[in-house]
This record gives C-alpha cells, sequence and structure tokens, in this order.
C-alpha cells in the first residue's frame, strides 16, 4: 500500500501496522521508509492529506541501538495543537516498543518551540555535543533514555 508523504505524493513503504489514535479527527501511520528510516504520518480520518510528520533514523532492527529522531514538520494552520506532540509520542512509543536504547536529536536555537515539546517528553540538553554550523546558528543537541 502506498504510503502518504508530507508533500502529497504516494511512496512505495510497509506499513508497520502502528495507528495511534490523535484526538477526533487524526489518527497516526508507521512507515517503514528504507532500511534505516521509520516515518510517522498523522492524516485526518477523511484521508485528505498528511498533516504532521515525524521520523527516525538509525539501526531500527538493532536491539539496544541509539536512533536520531530527525523530522518533525506539522501543517503551518494545525501548529499548536498537540499534532506534533501526539507524533513525537508516537514515535518514542516505536523506539521503546523495538528495543532502542534512546533517541538524540539536534535543534536550531531559534526553534523554542521544538525545545520545549521536547523536553516535555522528557528529552534533556546535551551541551557536550552542541554546535555552531554557522556563525548566526547555534544547534542544541537534546537525548532521550529508554529501557531498551
Amino acid at each position: 500500500m502506498p504510503a502518504a508523504r508530507r508533500d502529497g505524493q504516494a511512496g512505495a513503504a510497509v506499513s508497520l501496522g502502528l495507528h495511534t489514535s490523535i484526538g477526533n479527527a487524526v489518527r497516526v501511520t508507521t512507515t517503514r521508509a528504507g532500511a534505516n528510516r521509520v516515518e510517522f504520518h498523522a492524516i485526518p480520518f477523511d484521508g485528505a492529506r498528511v498533516v504532521a510528520t515525524a521520523a527516525l533514523s538509525g539501526d531500527l532492527d538493532g536491539v539496544g541501538a541509539e536512533l536520531v529522531f530527525d523530522e518533525l514538520w506539522v501543517a503551518p494552520e494545525l501548529r499548536g495543537n498537540g499534532i506534533g506532540t501526539r507524533v513525537t509520542r508516537a514515535a518514542i512509543t516505536w523506539a521503546d516498543l523495538h528495543l532502542a536504547t534512546g533517541i538524540d536529536t539536534y535543534v536550531a536555537e531559534q526553534n523554542v518551540a521544538m525545545q520545549r515539546l521536547l523536553e516535555q517528553l522528557g528529552f534533556e540538553r546535551r551541551p557536550e555535543l552542541e554546535h555552531g554550523e554557522e556563525a548566526w546558528t547555534q544547534i542544541f543537541a537534546l537525548s532521550l533514555e529508554l529501557a531498551g
């Protein structure tokens, strides 16, 4: 079954069958998008379009793996309604169920909303891993330990 993508195009992927209800009008589907990437898409029940996407990458089949949370996108008109939180929770749950030991991510200094969301979900800052990619950008590192 083709998977919905953020750009609205169908992509070849395998559904992993994890569907998490998020509110009355949206569901989260989980799709394996290659050997080292799994995507989480929030889709209204009418199936009209993807309204949020999150992604994990790394050794998805390795027990005890450290994964990277490397994408979160929410449709601009729906930001601030908890959809990003719910799709991120789906990614954390997937990682925990697949025995990952942790999730790392990097967030630009100016993306305060993302920093808050991750900290509310248990991620902690890792100053020793932070760096400035450009003179004008500070990158914050955050990690979440899992039971794995």
